[in-house]
């Protein structure tokens, strides 16, 4: 990896176009030879961008076939927008311009990542006392679980069907009649880090929507209210993952945004 790393700080931008300044090899080299960031944190989040994106990925695109071969309908509508969009067929490259056309396919990877996140939740570490908008005091020290998985599929969110496959809920104009929290298959707010859990799913179809678990003797509040979601993912007393996780993941891949702890 170090002598792809050093190839890349060497070569210009990897693209001319208007989004150059988006990509993040770029931005990690503009950044490095600025002197604001070190060789050893450009490893890192090298290193946390293949180890957090190749499997998620992997997962995606195999929930996506599945769900299109069990559903052909939604599967002919994939092809026929690939054959419109690309008519010629054979080997050619695909430009940025050209996904913004595939505005089906774009709502069937949102659908399956409604239906199966590739990563089910987002843990916060409670640093201050938060008080959430329902006007409950959630004490400093506490640890705050977003369930996404369950998130994803809450009937007052999605309705009662909200365990089918429909790309169609992800039509404009359903999507402004939800709350901006009912989707975050990355997670949102300030930080995007999700880790995995035991889903306590039937707990809270009969407890209700936020429950009361522990890890080891820290408690954990673990929630698939979308409101909540968006308390705990915004607010400055949560900015932290749980600081175990963050330091398990340095020791295998180094320092990055992906282990970042606080404000820099």
């Amino acid at each position: 990896m170090n002598e792809n790393i050093d190839s890349k700080l060497n070569l210009e931008s990897e693209s001319s176009t208007v989004l150059s300044s988006n990509i993040v090899i770029n931005r990690v080299k503009e950044l490095y030879r600025k002197g604001e960031i070190t060789l050893e944190e450009v490893k890192g989040e090298a290193s946390g961008m293949i180890l957090g994106a190749f499997e998620t990925t992997a997962l995606t695109v195999n929930h996506t076939l599945i769900l299109l071969a069990m559903f052909p309908h939604h599967q002919e509508l994939v092809f026929e927008e690939l054959k419109e969009v690309f008519p010629a067929g054979g080997d050619f490259e695909v430009e940025y311009e050209d996904l913004q056309k595939l505005v089906y396919l774009d709502r069937v990877l949102n659908e399956t990542l409604r239906l199966l996140p590739a990563v089910p939740i987002s843990l916060r570490d409670v640093k201050e006392d938060l008080r959430l908008s329902n006007g409950v005091l959630v004490p400093k020290g506490v640890i705050m679980g977003i369930d996404i998985f369950n998130i994803h599929r809450n009937r007052d969110l999605w309705g009662h069907n909200a365990d089918a496959f429909d790309p169609d809920r992800f039509l404009p104009d359903n999507i402004r009649q939800r709350h901006p929290y009912a989707f975050i298959p990355y997670s949102k707010g300030k930080r995007n880090c999700i880790v995995n859990m035991n889903q306590r799913t039937k707990y809270m179809d009969k407890y209700g929507s936020t429950v009361l678990a522990w890890i080891g003797i820290r408690p954990i509040i673990v929630s698939r209210d979308a409101k909540i979601a968006e308390d705990v993912l915004t607010a400055p007393q949560c900015i932290n993952r749980i600081s175990r996780l963050t330091k398990a993941m340095e020791n295998i891949y180094g320092q990055g945004l992906m282990t970042l702890q606080g404000l820099r």
